[in-house]
């Protein structure tokens, strides 16, 4: 699993801050605060849906031209409609 983006989302938003130069190699291990105190569990994409009643947040990449979901980073392409890595989005 490759939780990289999803880190920076929450550290975008002010939720965590990861460790200074961790780049795009950051792991749950890279964040150096968590003020809220937020429990962050790494989920494989499939099972987001059914965890959403248990939690507070999910991310996962989804291709807005298909809705094919997907765990970790976006591909060059989607493995079912061909569109391209611009067109995935985080939720």
């Amino acid at each position: 699993m490759a939780p990289t983006k999803p880190l920076y989302l929450l550290e975008a938003q002010g939720l965590i801050k990861l460790k200074e130069g961790v780049g795009f190699t950051a792991t749950v291990l890279d964040i150096a605060s968590n003020p809220k105190n937020l429990v962050i569990k790494e989920l494989e994409a499939a099972q987001i849906p059914r965890s959403l009643a248990d939690v507070d947040l999910g991310i996962i990449n989804v291709c807005s031209v298909c809705g094919c979901t997907l765990e970790g980073e976006a591909p060059k392409r989607c493995p079912v409609c061909g569109a391209k890595k611009e067109e995935f989005v985080q939720f």
